[in-house]
């Protein structure tokens, strides 16, 4: 029984310690650490890569247990008439010289991750969660289309996206409680095979022709730069924005999601870990009951 325990322990150990964060090279990096714009926006590429933000754009504290602290960045765009007006973090802020050299287009690996929580009041809209032009460059959103009702995450790369379909996935229903986790991979081994991640799990993939173009615009969070209105912002939470210049493989997205989860942001189980939680609770039951 012991020699049984202690391999099941080892091997445990062993999957634990082979497991990373991912495979990629962080080159922007964004968890809104300490509450200060000056201090908290600073991406690992440098100077260049800081955020700004814009419009009121606030960085608040989310862990509500006592001396906890779980920065995110907020954003409310239920209202405004223009870009001009809406709330958001602009990363590039009219430097995007640095992300065109880590991600020069094409079929280049590149992997974009957050953690997301759209306001309930939020309904029937798309809402950006990081852009660098609409059908253009990037476009990585979320919302509750009129015509499913139900809410999903798209991720949108290359130009005329509409006739060739972007990339989508399932969340759940949004709330003001539960979080996701969503991850965008481009360019596996160099070539233009691309995946959608929610909570760990692949969504959707495929294999396209088109490759990611570039574009002078702003690489902004919660909003689309070529946007005329502010329609699509952000209304919510955003927090641990990350870009990579390597496609991440799926393990290494599970990784990155269960290493940077935080109780102060809790996801939806979902269904399996559900009925999981269930069956439990009536083992626990019945085992109560005989004892």
């Amino acid at each position: 029984m012991r020699g049984k325990l202690f391999f099941l322990v080892s091997v445990f150990l062993a999957v634990v310690l082979a497991g990373g964060v991912s495979n990629g090279a962080l080159i922007a990096y964004y968890n809104f650490g300490t509450g200060s714009p000056s201090t908290a926006n600073q991406g690992t590429a440098g100077s260049a890569a800081d955020g700004v933000l814009i419009n009121g754009a606030q960085i608040v504290d989310i862990d509500t247990t006592a001396g906890g602290v779980e920065w995110a960045l907020q954003l409310n765009n239920m209202t405004g008439s223009s870009l001009a007006d809406c709330q958001y973090m602009n990363i590039t802020n009219g430097d995007d010289n640095w992300y065109d050299t880590a991600v020069p287009g094409g079929y280049s690996p590149v992997t974009f991750a957050a953690w997301v929580r759209m306001d309930t009041d939020t309904t029937r809209n798309w809402r950006t969660i990081l852009s660098k032009g609409y059908e253009t460059a990037l476009c990585l959103a979320t919302g509750t289309p009129v015509s499913s009702g139900i809410d999903q995450v798209s991720f949108s790369y290359h130009k005329r996206i509409s006739a060739l379909a972007p990339l989508y996935g399932t969340v759940g229903t949004m709330s003001d409680e539960y979080w996701s986790h969503v991850v965008a991979v481009m360019g596996e081994g160099g070539g233009s095979v691309c995946g959608l991640y929610i909570n760990g799990v692949l969504q959707e993939s495929q294999t396209t022709w088109i490759s990611m173009l570039t574009n002078d615009l702003d690489l902004l969070i919660g909003a689309e730069p070529n946007r005329t209105d502010c329609q699509y912002g952000w209304n919510g939470m955003l927090d641990d924005v990350r870009i990579y210049d390597e496609f991440i493989d799926a393990q290494g997205v599970m990784d990155l999601f269960n290493d940077t989860y935080s109780a102060a942001r809790p996801t939806i189980p979902d269904p399996a870990t559900i009925l999981l939680l269930g069956l439990g609770g009536l083992a626990l039951y019945g085992r109560r009951r005989r004892t």
